[in-house]
């Protein structure tokens, strides 16, 4: 059973070297560092490597030294942690934290009545479909949102992957620090990986392609022309004479992608598209990473094969209600299974030696992580798998 006893340390990291280096300052500004020693703690270093009673020392919001025998420096503020325990910081690989969501949809996929919206128009040298936003890089537009950041960091996350949330091909992710400040000070690394789904707003009216084959199918065609447009470039840098291909910054950022020197994480709400998200991947040499549906369990030896990481929600059921015979018909079988295998999902892909990474999306309420993994512990997944998940 997984007990986090405090999360200071973690917002101490977190709130830690986010102000703004390169903005000018208004008034006088404290720059005084910040040396902070948390003493007599139980300090978990990593997933079975535990200091029972130890020191860390924490410098300008970056770790200094930790251990059983660390003298705390002369000009730290010193905290007394007995009785304590001391995490690292959690990583969410998938979140949609501070960044725009989906518009929601205003009329029925049923009501022809009212002309169906538009689909969005390409700007630029955007692709020909608008719903290929390759060129969207989260870092441009992402704003930190105070109470959804303090929300996560009660359920020890420090860091997350904010991850776009429209189109196909939805574009480049970012690390961001859930601390305060500027977004300046809180992104630490642009361009982790690119989102691609399944899935996509606006139902059959948001214009090609709205089924699953055709976004399948589109799928593929991108990244042939991904290829295409990097051997195309690459041919006329060496023989200008020619003509010169045209300009497509989408293609163009899926030029990492495609070489496999990028992750593409791909969304996958359902058994199904797990093994659809792989076969593009192997097809394509992608370094592939999968956000799962958590149904992975179904077809665990398929699972495997595939050689992908998953990125696993603990968004597990809720009970099916039964208390008619009325609702106990309509509730069918495959859902109860589901609701009892859902909380072993993470246990199995673990002792099956799967790659994974647990996540908060999909939860309805971001403040549930920690009491969903601990249902996922008493299922099967290890404590220690937990912590490296």
């Amino acid at each position: 059973m997984i007990r986090i006893s405090t999360l200071f340390f973690l917002i101490c990291l977190c709130s830690g070297g986010v102000l703004a280096q390169t903005a000018p300052v208004t008034g006088l500004r404290d720059n005084t560092p910040g040396v902070h020693a948390f003493t007599n703690a139980r300090i978990v270093v990593a997933p079975g490597r535990v200091i029972a009673s130890g020191t860390l020392v924490i410098r300008d919001g970056v770790i200094e030294a930790v251990g059983d025998r660390i003298t705390p420096p002369a000009d730290a503020r010193i905290w007394n942690m007995e009785g304590l325990t001391l995490y690292a910081g959690l990583i969410d690989l998938y979140s949609d934290y501070g960044i725009p969501k989906p518009p929601q949809q205003q009329q029925s996929p049923f009501d022809f009545s009212a002309p169906p919206p538009q689909p969005e128009k390409p700007k630029g040298a955007a692709h020909w479909n608008a719903k290929v936003k390759a060129d969207y890089d989260v870092s441009e537009e992402f704003q930190a949102d105070a109470k959804a950041a303090e929300q996560l960091r009660s359920q020890g996350f420090t860091l997350v992957v904010a991850t776009p949330q429209l189109g196909v091909f939805r574009g480049q992710t970012a690390l961001v620090n859930l601390g305060d400040g500027p977004a300046s000070g809180l992104i630490v690394k642009r361009r982790v990986a690119h989102a691609i789904t399944f899935y996509q707003e606006g139902g059959f009216f948001s214009g090609y392609p709205n089924s699953l084959m055709g976004i399948i199918a589109f799928i593929r065609q991108t990244w042939l022309d991904a290829d295409w447009y990097r051997k195309a470039w690459d041919s006329f840098s060496k023989n200008p004479n020619q003509t010169r291909p045209e300009t497509n910054t989408s293609l163009a950022a899926l030029q990492d992608a495609v070489q496999g020197r990028q992750p593409g994480v791909m969304e996958a709400n359902d058994d199904l598209s797990f093994f659809r998200a792989a076969r593009i991947g192997k097809e394509f040499s992608l370094n592939l990473w999968v956000r799962g549906s958590g149904e992975e369990y179904r077809r665990l030896d398929a699972v495997k094969a595939a050689r992908v990481p998953v990125i696993v929600p603990v968004n597990f059921p809720e009970s099916p209600s039964v208390e008619t015979p009325e609702e106990a018909l309509n509730v069918s079988l495959e859902d109860m299974r589901h609701w009892d295998a859902a909380p072993e999902n993470a246990g199995r892909l673990e002792k099956a030696g799967v790659p994974i990474a647990l996540t908060a999306a999909q939860l309805k309420d971001a403040g549930t992580f920690l009491a969903q993994v601990r249902k996922a512990v008493e299922r099967g997944l290890s404590a220690d798998g937990a912590l490296t998940a």
